[in-house]
This record gives structure tokens, C-alpha cells and sequence, in this order.
């Protein structure tokens, strides 16, 4: 039998019916139960299952990614076409991208590949919020700015649908996006083999109804574009979770964390300084600067180190009081302010430049200008720390101030023995300070109260806080008390006679008279008291002075008549 080979025109015509055949199969609408069959990845034939078949490697960095928690914002896309970050509606984390438009400019983000790549997988999470009466592009991925080689878009209806950017070749699904719920989409293209293919999987469920075989033009994707580049437009689209990556992405992988160098410098600057984020150390130089490699930037990055204090041979403390110039999420040279504290000493002296033990005083109230106030009393006056100096901003930068101290009490027997706010130091060219306390020389005098002579063994003196010193008069009842805090005291005297407490306010040198009423102050008291009363009732009562003349002349006439019997008989 002859075998007859057919012409090039029929096996041509056969070749076109084939490829016809083929592309009518990959076109036919599917229903929803179809649509949402689970594929993994949905391989059409068992030739094709080693370039869809998920390549898992966690430890190979993505391509590109942002889920938006790096900085917060849309940085790590194009600066020209800036897009709203927000926290209202989230997929996962705090942030995701919120493009909207009522109608007018276009609303899209742009981000440009380091290179172009014609086989890659891309994975979104979407929420549709609202979309107008025409198609809205979701993602086009681009070889230039002016070219599409791949638009995935929305349909009025809640279909997903994408045009290859060469051959204007559509598909459609025929199931629908729920509106206001978060959808995750995954976009396979591969243009790198004879028989070009894109697959789409939602909610990790491949649309088979989209499944398309088409040339997809020259080059392949440089520039992912998000949102849509028409004016007029009306949509409210929420973007998260963006990857895209040479194999296919796993629902579990995640976003790729943004690295970098954070450069620190300790204001003052401060040699040691230990900073920890995510378990590691980092110190500072002797410029007080320190580089902290960091593996995650996040939002929160300034909240996540964890600033040490820091010591010096002198016992000096640096400790961190803010943050400063950190203008953005993406600053990368920031100052770390501290507040510094010093070991000091105090001395006091009296109003001559006299030594006055620190054992002595009760206690030392100080403010500072930073609305500081320190209490020392006892040991706390060998050897306080106190906070010297602070960072605050002028026109001219950052600039460390010296805090500036006043003396507000010094207590000493319950007595404030300084005016408040007089004396001040800042501890800058010394942390020493010396503090001048009022005391005063007072001369006591105990004297008769009547006649004015030394009189009394001893004084007692009786402070504001109940305390007593006893003290012995000299023959000239004086004693005299060269150093005497200024206050309130009580003074008596004791012995040789009464002499109640006299309120005394030491407030500058003086002489002090303690008069003292004796046992012979009190008796002439009393005498020349009975000669008063007497004196009054002569004076109210004249006949009372003849009375005892007219008693004795009563007697002696008695006498007189008596003897005058006694003759007689």
C-alpha cells in the first residue's frame, strides 16, 4: 500500500486547528465549584508539574516584598507615586496600602525591579472595599513604564480578570471576590519557554477558568504597578503582604525583613554605652558613636533597643533620657541623649568660713532646675550621686547643659539655717560645694529681777525640735554661745528663783537678758502685798487709827479703878 504524506498546506491547516482546539479548551468558562477546585499548584499535565510544582526555600530572599511594617509607609516603592499607608484595615500586623480615588487623578504605586524577569510567581492579599461600573487594575506588571506585560484587574462585578499586554488576550473567572473581606491571590507567569502560561490561584485555590496560554511580548517584568493608572477611576482597595519571587510562594512565607545600619551618637559623648536589640550588644566607641546592624526594621524599632547604663572610672552614670532626630521611620543616623550624673561632696562652714561638722546637720534639701528635689540626711551626705547635666535643643543643635542646684534647707535642730534659693552651683568645674550656713553668736544674761544682780546656776535651752543643751552661767551669770543655729528656742534658767521659758528668734548676733524672780523678789512681793491691803483698809477706814489708843485707855482706866478698890479695902 502507498502511504500518501500530507502537503505543508494541510499539515499547516492541521497545526492551526490544534493550537485552536487548545486555546478554545483553556477559554471555557468554569463554574464556581470549579474555580475553587484545589490545585497544587493545578499543574495541567504531568509534563508541566516540575515548573508549577511549589519550590519551597524560606532562607533564599524573596525577589521583592512589603507588608508595609518596616517603616509604615511606602518607601520601598517609587517616591513619584506615593500611596496612603494606614492601620484601619489590616490583613496582618499594623500597616497595609489603602488606594483610594473618588473619580479623579490616578491613584496607583510604582516599584522597579533591579532587573526584569519573564518567569516569576507574585502573592497579594487584597480587600475589595468598593469598586466603580468599569474594570479596575488591581496589578500590572510592566517591562517599561509605557508597556504592560501582564494587568490583572476587578470587574464590576467582583470577577477577576487579566489582558497579556502583547496579544490583548482576556480571561475572566467566573467566581466572584466577597467585598470587604481579604483575599489572597497568586499570579504565576512564565514567558521563558515555547509554550508561554500565567495561572491564578485565590484564597490558595487555582481559577481554572483563567488558566491561559498566550505569548506575553517581548521582555518580561521590571515594574510592579499596584492600583490603577486611569484618571476617573473609582475603587477602594486594600493592598498586604506583597511578594514576588522565581518559585512559588507558600501562603506561610513571609514578607522578607528590611536590614540596615542604624548609626547612634551618645550626647555627651560616651565611651561604653551598651545597647541591646533582639539579643544583641552593641557599644559605643570612644566618640560615644555605635552602629547597630539590624535584621528587622519595624515601626517600633526605637522601642525595641534597649539602652544600658553606663559607668566611667570616676563613678560617674550615663543615663538615656530620649531620642533625638528621628525624623522618620527611615532615619538611619539618630542621637541618643543622656542624663549624667556625678559623685560630689558637700562641706559646710558658718557665717566666719568656720567648719561646721556634716555630722551636724539633719538634713540638705536641694532643687534643680529641672524641677528636681533631693533629700540627704545621714550617710546619704558622704557620697550622693546627683544628676549634673542634660541635653536639651537650641537653634544651633543639641547641646549639653549643666543643671544648676540651689540650697533650699539645711535642717538643723528642726531649724532651717539658710535662705532658701541664695546659693547655687552647677558642679561644672567642680563637684565639690560648699555651703554657707547663718549662725549666730548670742550672749545670755541672768539677773535678779528686781535688783538686777547675777543670779541662776545655768541656762537651758530648748531648740524647735524639742532638743535641750544645758549650759552653767559664770559668776557674772553670762554665758555666751559663739554658734548658735538660726531658729526658735525656749530659754530658762535654772536655779536660785523662778524663771519661766522665754521665746527667743535668733536671727542675728545678739545679747539676751533672762531675768529670774528669787525666794527674796517673791517674799518682798508678798510683804509690800500685805502693806497694800493694809494701807487700803486704813485709808477706807480712818477711826481704825484711834482704835488701840482707845483700848489702852480702857485698860488703864480698868487698871486704874482696880488699884484704887485695892487702897480702899
Amino acid at each position: 500500500m502507498t502511504r500518501h504524506l500530507p502537503t505543508p498546506t494541510t499539515a499547516r491547516r492541521l497545526l492551526a486547528l490544534v493550537i485552536l482546539v487548545v486555546l478554545g479548551l483553556g477559554m471555557v468558562p468554569v463554574s464556581r465549584a470549579t474555580a475553587a477546585a484545589p490545585s497544587a499548584p493545578a499543574a495541567p499535565a504531568a509534563s508541566e508539574a516540575q515548573s508549577t510544582t511549589p519550590d519551597i526555600s524560606e532562607t533564599n530572599p524573596l525577589i521583592f516584598s512589603d507588608d508595609f511594617e518596616a517603616y509604615g509607609d511606602s518607601s520601598l516603592w517609587s517616591k513619584q507615586h506615593a500611596f496612603h499607608v494606614q492601620t484601619d484595615v489590616v490583613a496582618d500586623g499594623l500597616f497595609s496600602a489603602r488606594l483610594t480615588n473618588k473619580g479623579g487623578a490616578p491613584v496607583y504605586g510604582i516599584k522597579t525591579l533591579d532587573q526584569t524577569y519573564s518567569r516569576f510567581f507574585i502573592r497579594m492579599r487584597v480587600q475589595i472595599l468598593d469598586v466603580g461600573d468599569r474594570p479596575v487594575t488591581l496589578l500590572n506588571l510592566r517591562p517599561s513604564p509605557n508597556r504592560s506585560f501582564l494587568a490583572l484587574r476587578v470587574e464590576p462585578g467582583g470577577q477577576l480578570s487579566f489582558e497579556t499586554g502583547a496579544t490583548g488576550i482576556t480571561s475572566t473567572s467566573t467566581a466572584a471576590l466577597e467585598m470587604d473581606t481579604w483575599h489572597d491571590i497568586q499570579i504565576f507567569a512564565d514567558n521563558t519557554t515555547d509554550n508561554p502560561r500565567v495561572r491564578v490561584w485565590v484564597d490558595q485555590m487555582e481559577m481554572t477558568s483563567m488558566r491561559q496560554h498566550a505569548w506575553l511580548g517581548d521582555g518580561g517584568m521590571k515594574i510592579i504597578q499596584i492600583g490603577d493608572n486611569t484618571a476617573g477611576r473609582r475603587f477602594d482597595i486594600a493592598f498586604d503582604d506583597i511578594r514576588v519571587d522565581e518559585n512559588f510562594i507558600p501562603a506561610n512565607r513571609p514578607a522578607d525583613p528590611v536590614s540596615g545600619t542604624l548609626t547612634v551618637r551618645a550626647i555627651p559623648a560616651w565611651a561604653g554605652i551598651t545597647y541591646t536589640l533582639d539579643g544583641e550588644t552593641f557599644v559605643s566607641n570612644d566618640e560615644g558613636v555605635v552602629r547597630i546592624k539590624v535584621k528587622r526594621w519595624s515601626t517600633d524599632l526605637r522601642r525595641r533597643i534597649e539602652v544600658h547604663e553606663a559607668f566611667n572610672a570616676s563613678g560617674s552614670k550615663a543615663t538615656f533620657s530620649q531620642w533625638r532626630g528621628w525624623i522618620s521611620e527611615r532615619t538611619r543616623d539618630v542621637y541618643a541623649t543622656f542624663r549624667v550624673s556625678d559623685p560630689v561632696t558637700f562641706s559646710f562652714v558658718d557665717m566666719q568660713g568656720h567648719p561646721v561638722e556634716n555630722s551636724s546637720i539633719d538634713s540638705l534639701v536641694i532643687k534643680s532646675t529641672t524641677g528636681d528635689i533631693v533629700t540627704l540626711t545621714g550617710d546619704q551626705l558622704k557620697a550622693p550621686v546627683l544628676l549634673t547635666s542634660t541635653v536639651i535643643t537650641t537653634p544651633e543643635g543639641l547641646f549639653n547643659k549643666p543643671i544648676t542646684y540651689v540650697v533650699d534647707q539645711v535642717i538643723i535642730d528642726g531649724a532651717n539655717v539658710v535662705h532658701r534659693a541664695q546659693q547655687r552651683t552647677t558642679f561644672e568645674s567642680t563637684r565639690h560645694w560648699q555651703i554657707s550656713l547663718l549662725f549666730y553668736g548670742v550672749k545670755f544674761r541672768a539677773s535678779d529681777a528686781f535688783f538686777g544682780s547675777p543670779l541662776g546656776k545655768e541656762i537651758v535651752i530648748e531648740a524647735a525640735d524639742g532638743s535641750t543643751q544645758q549650759l552653767n552661767l559664770d559668776a557674772h551669770g553670762e554665758v555666751v554661745v559663739p554658734r548658735l543655729p538660726r531658729g526658735e528656742y525656749q530659754v530658762s534658767v535654772v536655779g536660785a528663783g523662778y524663771s519661766p521659758p522665754r521665746p527667743i528668734m535668733v536671727s542675728r548676733d545678739q545679747i539676751v537678758d533672762l531675768e529670774v524672780i528669787s525666794h527674796l523678789d517673791i517674799a518682798l512681793v508678798l510683804s509690800m502685798g500685805v502693806l497694800a491691803v493694809s494701807g487700803l483698809l486704813i485709808i477706807g477706814r480712818p477711826f481704825l487709827i484711834l482704835t488701840p489708843f482707845r483700848v489702852l485707855k480702857g485698860l488703864a482706866t480698868s487698871l486704874v479703878a482696880l488699884r484704887s478698890r485695892e487702897t480702899t479695902t
